[in-house]
């Protein structure tokens, strides 16, 4: 007896879509343009927002970000955080759009950062997916595991986090 057309197409969907890392949780995420995607991670939050930190490497040229989306929050934004007058930190919209230049650039915390506002619950081990529309239209998808707060820092801290982004004070 053979298998229903629809099951058989399905099945070769699925296969096609492992093939090309779609939808995978590993570590590591590529897209076009040359972006790797590395260290993705989200703090479990003790609210209702959440901020999402990763790692991305561009072997080509600069690619724009143009918005951030994910299934987990009904609004994503790219936020930077800064230091006011009073030296408080403060967290904001970027003003500009987010670049990843040619090079490395971390995304940590002190500095830029996709931020979830509205979460459900998130509990460690959750995976969280997030999407970069990029300036030529095509989806970066982005899966970040939700950690404990104190494995969620990058090594780059601040410094790095400012490396490589476009439109920053």
């Amino acid at each position: 007896m053979r298998p229903p057309v629809a099951a058989t197409l399905a099945a070769a969907a699925v296969a096609a879509l492992a093939l090309l890392g779609v939808g995978c949780g590993s570590d590591d995420a590529a897209a076009g343009g040359g972006l790797t995607v590395s260290d993705a991670n989200v703090p479990e939050p003790p609210g209702e927002n959440a901020a999402v930190y990763f790692t991305v490497i561009n072997d080509g040229d600069a690619v724009e970000v143009r918005s951030a989306s994910s299934t987990a929050a009904p609004t994503v934004v790219i936020h930077e955080t800064t230091t006011s007058d009073s030296g408080l930190l403060e967290m904001r919209p970027l003003a500009e759009p987010l670049t990843f230049e040619h090079g490395t650039t971390v995304l940590a915390p002190g500095g830029v950062h996709v931020m979830l506002v509205g979460v459900d619950e998130l509990a460690v081990g959750d995976v969280v997916p997030v999407d970069l529309e990029l300036g030529d239209g095509s989806t970066l998808r982005i899966e970040a595991d939700v950690v404990d707060v104190g494995d969620a820092v990058h090594e780059g801290g601040h410094d790095d986090a400012r490396a490589g982004v476009q439109g920053l004070v």
